[in-house]
């Protein structure tokens, strides 16, 4: 609501680093990174279109935006980024809808890739353990609360609940 009554106030474009898009000019500068992600919307919109253009794909009643994230980048996501390409185009439609998640940690930590605290895809989608990692991750999902994926509690779910009534199951689909 503050938002909408005093309006966005300033955003820096650039600011000075050494990681990222160089801004022209402006030497030991970077482009902002949602700066970026506004361009990028209009780049992917262009490549979902038809024609090339933006606008057949942002404007469309046939399609339907819906964005996802994180609940940290809320601001970024339902502000900043409309507001960047209103900027830019002020025919840009709204977003349709955001599915916005909670924190998903990882034995009771964030997720990092820099850190190294992390699940790798090609560690864990095994054939034998892709259904049952599925069905632990639907039923420990960040949706609306934050939860924590526990790798031995994982690891137990598999053998416990997984072996012998699931693989049935599963059997029975495949059969089918």
């Amino acid at each position: 609501r503050r938002l909408l009554e005093e309006g966005l106030g300033e955003i820096s474009v650039s600011f000075p680093g050494d990681w990222g898009i160089a801004a022209p000019g402006l030497k030991g500068q970077v482009i902002y990174e949602w700066i970026e992600m506004a361009a990028a919307h209009l780049y992917h919109a262009e490549k979902s279109s038809k024609s090339g253009d933006y606008r057949e794909f942002c404007n469309s009643d046939q399609a339907d935006v819906i964005l996802s994230f994180g609940f940290d980048n809320s601001f970024f996501y339902m502000a900043l980024v409309p507001a960047l390409l209103w900027a830019y185009d002020d025919q840009t439609k709204y977003p349709d809808g955001f599915l916005i998640n909670q924190f998903y940690l990882l034995d009771g930590k964030k997720f990092s890739t820099s850190r190294g605290h992390a699940i790798w895809g090609d560690e864990v989608l095994t054939p034998e353990l892709r259904d049952g990692l599925r069905l632990y991750l639907a039923g420990t999902r960040s949706e609306g609360r934050q939860t924590n994926f526990k790798l031995r509690e994982a690891e137990t779910f598999f053998v416990d609940q997984l072996k012998g009534e699931w693989d049935q199951y599963l059997s029975q689909l495949a059969s089918a």
